[in-house]
């Protein structure tokens, strides 16, 4: 009979089963600071944010919750530490509620002496019972919207913009990042210097501009007014239901249309293609002007800076 002692293994069981809860009490997400509202229809949530991220999203909640992390190196700060406390010697964090507004604030005290450095990273994550207004201003974070319904104002400067599954409105305005909405309903007007746009899933009418990045839009239901002055475009479309503009200076165009949609179009540029089932009309090297499926919604399309090419979806 094998009569080895077990204390040995049992202090090794031990040991690991501690390595494993001291690894993970390092990578489990604390707020170092949670603030609750009760809300209403009609909240609007309004942000002035710097160097800071945001995500709003919808949950099984009955109030606002409104959670605020302190990162470093892949390590969350509670509001006892040390790094917490250093932190917020130097930088005003602001949660308050006036009336149907609730208001979130993050500054330095001090613009002269302020330095990230090696700071901790700050962010805010708002968890919401329902529908709400947005109006979120950030400089060097990022903005998500996740399920909220609403009106939502959206602006950052150096950080991306994303939306997805909600209904409403979006005016959202990146310099420095870019924006991405996916299954939206309603109207979208997106612009970005510094950035792509990809949109896909979309029921409304869309604005989308950008002057440092591409653009992808796929399955969108409405009319579409495209630019883009430093990179190409390239659009997916299952449904023609409204005008359609696209119009680039600095790179190409690609359109893609399913052959049973019914339009006009007019196309002007160079290096100009065309592989349109059903068409009617004139078609030159820089030039296209006619209509398919005995017409419909009217589509252009002008390119100074690169081809266009105009087919049918696969």
């Amino acid at each position: 009979m094998n009569t080895r002692p077990i204390f040995p293994i049992l202090f090794l069981f031990a040991f690991f089963q501690l390595g494993l809860t001291e690894a993970f009490s390092q990578d489990n997400k604390e707020p170092f600071r949670t603030e609750r509202f009760s809300i209403s229809e009609g909240t609007t949530l309004e942000t002035e944010l710097s160097g800071s991220s945001i995500a709003i999203e919808r949950g099984n909640v009955s109030e606002m919750v409104v959670h605020m992390f302190l990162k470093k190196n892949g390590e969350y700060f509670l509001e006892s530490d040390s790094e917490t406390q250093d932190f917020l010697e130097d930088f005003d964090v602001d949660v308050h509620q006036s009336g149907k507004t609730v208001t979130i604030s993050a500054k330095p005290k001090s613009n002269f002496n302020f330095s990230w450095g090696s700071k901790p990273s700050l962010s805010f994550l708002v968890i919401t019972p329902g529908d709400l207004d947005t109006h979120i201003r950030t400089s060097g974070g990022s903005v998500s919207l996740q399920q909220i319904n609403g009106t939502h104002d959206l602006a950052s400067s150096g950080g991306s913009i994303r939306v997805a599954d909600s209904k409403g409105e979006v005016i959202s305005k990146s310099s420095g990042g870019s924006i991405s909405l996916t299954d939206f309903v309603g109207e979208v007007d997106v612009r970005t210097s510094g950035g792509s746009i990809k949109i896909e899933g979309l029921e409304g009418d869309l604005i989308a501009s950008t002057s440092g990045g591409g653009m992808s839009l796929s399955h969108i239901s409405g009319s579409i007014d495209a630019s883009s002055s430093g990179g190409s475009i390239k659009a997916s479309l299952d449904r023609v239901d409204g005008d359609m503009n696209f119009k680039s200076s600095g790179g190409s165009i690609q359109v893609a249309l399913t052959d049973n949609a019914k339009f006009d179009i007019e196309v002007r540029g160079g290096g100009i293609r065309s592989d349109l089932d059903h068409f009617n009309g004139t078609i030159t090297k820089d030039k296209i002007s006619g209509s398919v499926n005995g017409g419909g919604p009217a589509i252009s399309m002008q390119s100074s800076g690169g081809s266009i090419r105009v087919s049918n979806t696969d």
